[in-house]
């Protein structure tokens, strides 16, 4: 069982032992604990409990800090295969050059590196795999460094619903080698929602929901789970790999239910840490953890709503599997669509810069869902247009990509947030180098 702390007796339930778990893995009780303002960040973490919910004792992950070049999309492709057999040497060695390489874009390149497009924006047939080089040559000049997703979204195309690995892996090596001819030879980084094995991959193997791993209770399943959706999304030629789901399922509503583990954080983060460990294993593949945070609070069941809920239920009952996720080295994270106690959460500060990088020590990616920092405007309208949310968002996060899809606008209007505000251009350029 999970321990939680009342704020007001401050007493932990002594009941509560550390369990031994099939794949070594220590599961130890979570503390945690409202913070008084003044002491500089938005939560606390009790000093009297374990700094790990889930330790995992046979392969230690290393830690990735902000300026760690494990996910940088400049050097992803060369860097990933060789983490499990770097020294620390080797690691600082990366680090120093990815830093050399950051020091040489112009501002509007490190934007570009921010930058994330939906694979449609560089495809004219999708049944004939045609790629639009005109396009992808333009925004390789742009310097953007990622793109994701699958034309086979929501209908069939000529009577099939995917491209099978080879087609896959060769689209992507395509928009591989004409960014590297335009933008200097550095790699992009291609993403891809494999949910229950690699779903938009033909021919791969179709694994059971969340909802149905969570009900076997058992971990090294799940390892399982995590570690042949990796091999086959890298075998399509996806390195990123927008999964698992750590949403505690609240409301039968809820869409989404299906992708959850199920309604107990415990459970959930020991699942989900399983997972990012298994899908992690070969060094191919990089997990993001998903939706942080609260995003399946939602009181009608639609994907975007407005959340509201205590501090102390969304440290006590959401953020322990991504606690737990992040102690397993996740690599990257998404933040989501709600606004939390009428903040949306692409805009804040609390959630994306104090909880999550002060309070969890969280140094790796985190970047957007679909267009979540557009919807400042076109859904939540606490912004008068899309470039003043681009404003808001980066100023007050610490969003790393932004998911934008469907066209490079998002240069140009950080570009002109910079104008107004140029101290913010190290907090950018730290983020071209995560």
């Amino acid at each position: 069982m999970i321990c939680y702390v009342s704020t007001v007796n401050n007493r932990l339930d002594n009941s509560c032992q550390p369990v031994q778990s099939q794949n070594r893995a220590v599961l130890v009780p979570l503390l945690v604990l409202e913070c008084p303002t003044e002491t500089g960040g938005s939560f606390c973490i009790s000093p009297t409990a374990s700094q790990y919910l889930v330790h995992p004792e046979a392969t230690p992950t290393a830690s990735f800090h902000r300026h760690n070049a494990m996910l940088t999309p400049l050097l992803v492709a060369v860097l990933l295969p060789l983490a499990s057999v770097a020294s620390a040497g080797y690691i600082n060695s990366y680090d120093a050059q990815a830093q050399a390489i950051i020091d040489g874009f112009s501002t509007s390149q490190v934007l570009g590196q921010m930058t994330q497009l939906d694979l449609s924006t560089v495809m004219i047939n999708s049944s004939t795999r045609t790629i639009n080089e005109t396009a992808l040559r333009a925004y390789a000049k742009l310097n953007v460094g990622s793109y994701f997703n699958t034309n086979w979204g929501d209908k069939p195309i000529m009577g099939r619903y995917s491209y099978n690995a080879s087609e896959f892996r060769a689209i992507v090596q395509r928009i591989q080698e004409v960014s590297m001819e335009e933008n200097g030879g550095h790699p992009v980084i291609y993403g891809l929602d494999s949910i229950h094995g690699a779903s938009y991959v033909s021919n791969a193997v179709l694994l059971p929901h969340q909802i149905n791993q969570g009900a076997s209770f058992n971990p090294d399943l799940v390892y399982e789970v995590g570690r042949i959706t990796s091999r086959d999304s890298e075998a399509a030629g996806a390195s990123w790999i927008f999964s698992p789901i750590l949403d505690i399922s609240q409301n039968s509503l809820w869409a989404r239910t299906l992708e959850t583990y199920g309604e107990d954080p415990y459970l959930t983060s020991i699942m989900g840490a399983s997972y990012v460990r298994g899908l992690q294993s070969y060094n191919q593949t990089a997990a993001c953890v998903k939706h942080f945070l609260g995003y399946s609070k939602t009181p009608t069941g639609h994907d975007r709503d407005a959340v509201n809920m205590p501090d102390f239920d969304l440290l006590n009952y959401f953020m322990p599997p991504y606690k737990a996720a992040f102690e397993a080295g996740a690599l990257s994270v998404m933040e989501n669509y709600v606004s939390l106690n009428g903040d949306p959460v692409v805009a804040s500060s609390k959630i994306l810069k104090d909880l999550i990088r002060t309070d969890l020590g969280f140094d790796g990616v985190l970047v957007t869902d679909w267009m979540e920092i557009y919807n400042m405007y076109e859904f939540h309208r606490v912004a008068s247009s899309r470039e003043e949310a681009v404003s808001t968002s980066l100023q007050h996060t610490s969003i790393d990509i932004s998911m934008v899809p469907g066209d490079a606008d998002f240069i140009e209007y950080a570009l002109n947030m910079l104008k107004k505000h140029p101290e913010q251009e190290a907090r950018l350029r730290e983020s071209a180098n995560v």
